[in-house]
Order: C-alpha cells, then sequence, then structure tokens
C-alpha cells in the first residue's frame, strides 16, 4: 500500500533539505498520529490544568485515557494486522472496490467489540462512578477502537497534506475542547477528548472514502477463510500486550500502584517517564516509515518481480543486494537522527523536566525508559521488514517473546526495588533486538533460497 510512497518521492526530486525534512515530517505525523494525539493530549492537559486548585479530576482523567489507549490497541491488535493484510490483498488483486465496504466491517466488528469490553471493564472496575461518565468512556473506548483501523488504510492515501491537517484539527479541538469544559471536572474533560475523537473518525472516513470506489456500503470479506491470517492476528495481541504489560504490572502491583478511580490504578512513579520516553522516538519512527515506504518497498516489488517474470539469476541477486542496501541505509539514518535526538534529550533533561514542572526524581527512570524505548524502535524496525518478506512465524515467536520477557523481567525489577524499575522493559527489548536482529540477517541471506523453495519461515 504505497499510495503516500509516490507523493513523498515528489518532494524528495527537489533535492532540498527542506524538502527532506518536510518528506520526514509528513512520515511522522502517518506513523504515530492518533496515540501522539491522544499521549500529548493527557500531557498538556494536565500541564495546563494543574494550576487549579483541584487536580484530582486531572489525574482520573490522564489515568481513564491511558487505560482506553492500552485497551483499545490489544482488543483491536487481534485482528488488525491481519485486515491490512486482506486490504492489501484486495489492492494487489485490482479489487479496490472491497477495500470501503470491508473497512465499515472492520469498524463494525471491532464497535461491537468495544461495547463488549467497555461493559466488562466498567462493571468490574467502575461501576460506582457517574451514568454521564460512564457513557463517556464507553463512547471514547469505541472511538479509539475504530480509529486504530482506520488509521491502518492511511498509508495507501496520497492525500499527504489532507491528512495533516485532519490530525492537526483533531488535536487542537481536544485542547481548545478542554479548556472550556474542565470547569465540568472530569466529564467535560472527558467530554472534550470524545469530541477530538469523533472529529478525527468522522473525517478519516469521508477522506477514505474519497479515495475509493463505493460499490455497497459494508461487507465482511476479510473474515473469510482465504482473507484471515490468523498469525497476524496474534502477533498484534501479543505485540501489543508485550507493549503494556510491564505498565499494567507497575500499575497493580502492591507496591508501585495507587488507586485513581473506581478500581482502576496508576504508578505515579512508573507513568509519566515512559510516555516521555515514547515520544522521544518519533523522529526515528519517521526515518522508519520514509524508509520503509519509499526504499525499501521499491527494491521488494523489484525483486520479486524478476522472480515473477523470471528474471535472470543476476537481477535477482542484484536487487536482493539492494534490498539489503536499503536496510543498512535505514538502520544508518535511524542511529544518526534518533541518536542526535536522544543525545539532546539527555543533555537538556533537567531543563525540560523543569520547565514542564516535573520532579527531576523522575530522571534516572526516564533515562532507563529512554534507551528501553529506542531499543522497541530497533526491534518494530526489523519486525516491519519481516512483514514485508511474510515472515510470520519469527514475527510471531518474537511477539510472544516480548510478550513474556517483559513480563518476568519487569517482575523481577519490582521485586528487586526501585533503582532497578524500567530496567525490565529495558532488558526484554535488548535480548528482542538482538535475537531479531540475527534472523533479519538470516533471512536476508537465504531470501532467494527460500523464495524459490517456496518454504515461510
Amino acid at each position: 500500500m504505497a499510495g503516500i510512497a509516490f507523493e513523498l518521492k515528489k518532494l524528495l526530486k527537489k533535492q532540498k533539505l527542506f524538502s527532506l525534512l518536510v518528506a520526514y515530517g509528513y512520515s511522522a505525523v502517518l506513523i504515530s498520529g492518533p496515540w501522539v494525539i491522544s499521549i500529548v493530549s493527557i500531557l498538556l492537559v494536565g500541564y495546563f490544568a494543574y494550576s487549579q486548585q483541584d487536580n484530582l479530576f486531572i489525574l482520573q482523567f490522564q489515568s481513564l485515557v491511558t487505560y482506553l489507549l492500552a485497551l483499545s490497541l490489544i482488543l483491536t491488535g487481534s485482528f488488525q494486522l491481519s485486515f491490512v493484510r486482506s486490504i492489501a490483498d484486495f489492492i494487489f488483486q485490482k479489487r479496490e472496490e472491497q477495500v470501503f465496504p470491508n473497512l465499515m466491517g472492520a469498524l463494525l466488528l471491532s464497535f461491537g467489540l468495544g461495547i463488549i469490553g467497555a461493559f466488562i471493564g466498567i462493571g468490574l472496575f467502575l461501576n460506582s462512578l457517574d451514568l454521564t461518565i460512564k457513557i463517556l468512556i464507553l463512547f471514547s473506548f469505541i472511538a479509539l477502537c475504530g480509529i486504530w483501523i482506520v488509521n491502518v488504510l492511511f498509508s495507501g492515501l496520497k492525500e499527504y497534506k489532507k491528512l495533516l491537517l485532519l490530525y492537526f484539527v483533531s488535536f487542537a479541538s481536544i485542547f481548545i475542547f478542554s479548556f472550556y469544559f474542565k470547569k465540568y471536572g472530569l466529564s467535560g474533560l472527558l467530554f472534550s477528548f470524545l469530541l477530538g475523537l469523533s472529529i478525527l473518525l468522522y473525517l478519516s472516513l469521508i477522506l477514505i472514502g474519497n479515495n475509493f470506489v463505493l460499490n455497497n456500503f459494508i461487507s465482511f470479506d476479510f473474515l473469510q477463510k482465504d482473507n484471515f491470517y490468523l498469525t497476524y492476528a496474534l502477533i498484534g495481541l501479543f505485540y501489543n500486550l508485550g507493549i503494556w504489560i510491564d505498565k499494567f504490572m507497575f500499575w497493580f502491583s502492591r507496591d508501585t500502584g495507587r488507586v485513581v478511580i473506581g478500581g482502576l490504578k496508576n504508578s505515579i512513579l512508573y507513568d509519566l517517564p515512559i510516555f516521555l520516553a515514547y515520544l522521544s522516538i518519533v523522529p526515528g519512527m519517521s526515518v522508519l516509515f520514509y524508509r520503509l515506504e519509499v526504499d525499501f518497498a521499491e527494491k521488494y516489488e523489484k525483486f520479486y518481480d524478476a522472480v515473477r517474470e523470471k528474471g535472470t539469476l543476476e537481477e535477482i541477486f542484484y536487487y536482493k543486494k539492494k534490498m539489503i542496501r536499503s536496510i543498512r541505509m535505514a538502520i544508518r539514518e535511524i542511529l544518526i537522527v534518533q541518536g542526535i535526538f536522544t543525545l539532546i534529550l539527555f543533555l537538556t533533561s533537567e531543563d525540560i523536566f523543569s520547565l514542564l514542572n516535573i520532579p527531576k526524581l523522575y530522571l534516572p527512570l526516564f533515562y532507563v525508559d529512554l534507551v528501553g524505548a529506542q531499543l522497541q524502535l530497533g526491534f518494530t524496525f526489523c519486525l516491519s521488514f519481516l512483514f514485508y518478506l511474510n515472515k510470520r512465524i519469527i514475527c510471531l515467536i518474537m511477539s510472544i517473546l516480548f510478550f513474556v520477557l517483559n513480563f518476568i523481567f519487569t517482575y523481577l525489577s519490582i521485586k528487586l526495588g526501585p533503582y532497578f524499575y524500567g530496567y525490565g522493559f529495558s532488558c526484554s527489548l535488548l535480548v528482542c533486538f538482538v535475537l531479531i536482529l540475527f534472523l533479519l540477517s538470516k533471512v536476508m541471506e537465504d531470501l532467494e533460497y527460500e523464495t524459490f523453495a517456496f518454504q515461510e519461515y
């Protein structure tokens, strides 16, 4: 789904530094838009509202949005990757008229699962809250589930300027509405968040609908046996569980968690540093998206065109080397761009924390999480290339390993005490990154053999 790639290439034809920066900027927005909107909303609403005397509802809002973010990603992750693979198959088969109807089917499924999940969560943990807050939580959760599904189609669109405007409008809406509605307390902030999400979801559907043929309104072809990929469903589930398991463990640990609202807990020590660390990898993610969609995808297509069209062995080897060179270039650029940005953060973190009124007590944990976030970027980088090469079993094994190691190491870090907080998350990703980097190298080494032998690993 390289529609956006053609538009980004146009920017680079100008051969100017500004054009390159613009291309990376669009890439950053496209790959990280919704979750950056959510995290920044949590941080900024809290920052500007902490001047109020009663800030308990601010903490409750931040905690609720965090849970909504985590659970919606885990829930939709169980079929999100399989869905986008089915959509890619439809486009490859010249069946683009199936895209929008199946999107509507996936949205209906995600809404249904979201309603069930929200009712269970509210019944178990938030039953004592006011009805208004329960309704706002329910609809916010449903909206987030829908946004994750819609977002996977954005890389197939060419209207990147409209996408950028869409994200800006959505974020600005949350921010502006929160200033007006915060006088209504928790329900006012949740209503602001829901309005921003609704705008994002509604405008996204309009944008996608304008780019695809609309022969019928709804279809569930992506769930049919030939179109549903169980391995992708499991990968999405375990990868998202791996990302969030350490947070849940800190939230519900007796030593590190505290009740914020109803039966939900947060960790005042762990949450803020890890979210700030996640924001730090946006530059590296933009490089990853750009190199993957613009550079590697082109080499990948030429390699398999040579295979399908009975190209010479020399041509196949040539395009394989091009793919390897593309991966190496991506690694180099990520190391340079993300390395410089991380170094700047290390040198200026004390000033940043002072500016944001964050206690410097969080700094040691922030440094550890910063390393862990960079390792997660590298891990995701390798997973992305393996997805392109259809190495689903390897991706599944690595996703399960990430979840298991993060669970075990985080448990040990909590037991060892505050000096070890964050090391579970970072160490699990260090092991996974080193291992998956080796596996990616092995896959590329044996690529032409496995391609012609029709073996899948």
